[in-house]
């Protein structure tokens, strides 16, 4: 399979699915919208899976991570070493995606696609590496045409094999040093913005450093003249390897109809190519978060949902912790009462009350408080209004009685809630005693 069969498989996302789903939120009892954010996102993730009533996702978050020629030109405040000792701190467990990840119970699966750093056999690690790091972009494009198609079909790979093993979500993730130098070369390119509106601080360079890295973007652009209308071009000449990988999940998540969680600048631009390369990726994407990184807001354009508007820095953990949303919205379609089954439950109440004689179609108390009922029933013991208020209050008491029965059988048929575990413990696992 290449690139072009790949772009062919992606289709629209189910608009009649988005619609009945949208009819059963308006029937749950709650106002019409009054959840906002998670009602649209409960829509979304029912028209791209086509799944009236999809189960609680299980959720991976992929890791890219790839060196960049350019940081020779001191556009960080790091030197490019800084990617291969996260590679590994990322492996140990101890980074801030790391920790939300345990935290929400996702995988995180890392990827070196070009690292100038060779890790050797490492538990844990995908070996996709394709280069060395990219070329110094100010002097030569960053990758030739063909590494740039191998990196991105490296992305879709990785994409179908993770929906081929039952994950329902995607996030992304990236790590390399130089990268928001790239990231900002694409946004230029892909939005025709000024060099200097789309590019920031990135690792937290001063103001000598920020123009030296807008310099170094407007000459490498002046240099190599990247065509906006061909993506693979722009990335080619400006881009990264973990930017072409993150591309590659994008289009491979759409194409398997999975959605993807992007984490910020980084992904932004990646989203930016996927776009160009398949317009029909853009509604299977939805945005964690808004970066600091200034070109965020072109970047964010071609995505379809936004989860937060909270503004953060880039660390891989935007897709960690905005999960849980998503996966609200999927239990807000499974637990959630309809109205018309309260509705329900009132005119079943009434006619039992028919068939009993009472002919009036009031509520009739429960059997067990008939006798109480029946001593306090005298208008003469309680005055005129009593009886009404205890009948009202007792068919309330039976009614919420009921519909807390219907969500108990609603939630024994779903699955565990986030944060627990999904499968059964092995046979003899012992759990640690709380230190």
């Amino acid at each position: 399979m290449n690139l072009t069969d790949v772009l062919e498989q992606i289709g629209d996302t189910d608009a009649t699915v988005a619609a009945e789903t949208q009819r059963r939120l308006d029937r749950l009892t709650k106002p019409q919208g009054s959840l906002g954010r998670l009602e649209e996102l409960a829509v979304q993730y029912c028209a791209i899976t086509g799944e009236r009533k999809p189960a609680v996702p299980r959720a991976m978050v992929v890791t890219f991570a790839a060196d960049h020629g350019v940081v020779e030109e001191g556009v960080s405040a790091y030197p490019r070493d800084v990617t291969a000792q996260m590679v590994l701190n990322f492996l140990r467990g101890g980074a801030g995606v790391n920790v939300l990840a345990r935290h929400v119970d996702v995988e995180v699966r890392v990827v070196d696609i070009g690292v100038a750093h060779d890790f050797g056999p490492i538990a844990g690690l995908m070996h996709r590496k394709l280069m060395r790091g990219t070329r110094n972009m100010l002097h030569a494009p960053a990758m030739d045409r063909t590494t740039a198609e191998e990196a991105v079909m490296t992305g879709i790979e990785i994409a179908s094999d993770a929906a081929h093993q039952g994950v329902g979500l995607i996030g992304t993730g990236d790590m390399g040093i130089g990268n928001t130098t790239a990231s900002a070369a694409i946004a230029a390119v892909m939005t025709g913005e000024a060099v200097k509106g789309v590019t920031g601080s990135g690792t937290g360079i001063d103001e000598h450093g920020f123009a030296r890295k807008v310099s170094v973007i407007e000459q490498a652009l002046a240099c190599h003249q990247p065509n906006a209308h061909d993506p693979l071009d722009v990335l080619s000449k400006v881009g990264g390897l973990e930017i072409a990988g993150i591309t590659g999940v994008i289009l491979g998540s759409a194409a398997a109809r999975m959605p993807v969680v992007l984490d910020g600048f980084i992904a932004g631009a990646a989203a930016a190519i996927a776009v160009g390369l398949q317009p029909r990726c853009r509604p299977y994407m939805i945005a964690s978060h808004r970066s600091v990184e200034r070109g965020h807001r072109f970047h964010r354009r071609p995505v379809a949902h936004e989860l937060d508007d909270a503004e953060e820095a880039d660390a891989a953990h935007g897709p960690d912790a905005r999960v849980p949303l998503l996966e609200a919205g999927q239990q807000l379609l499974e637990d959630r009462v309809e109205a018309r089954r309260v509705a329900d439950h009132v005119l079943v109440a009434q006619d039992a009350d028919r068939r009993d004689g009472r002919g009036d179609g009031k509520p009739r108390p429960p059997r067990r408080d008939r006798r109480t009922w029946t001593a306090s029933r005298s208008p003469s013991a309680h005055g005129g209004d009593s009886v009404g208020k205890l009948r009202a209050r007792r068919a309330g008491g039976r009614l919420r009685r009921a519909a807390i029965q219907d969500a108990i059988r609603l939630r024994s048929a779903r699955r565990p809630l986030l944060g627990h575990r999904r499968d059964p413990p092995p046979p003899g696992h012992q759990v640690a005693a709380p230190s």
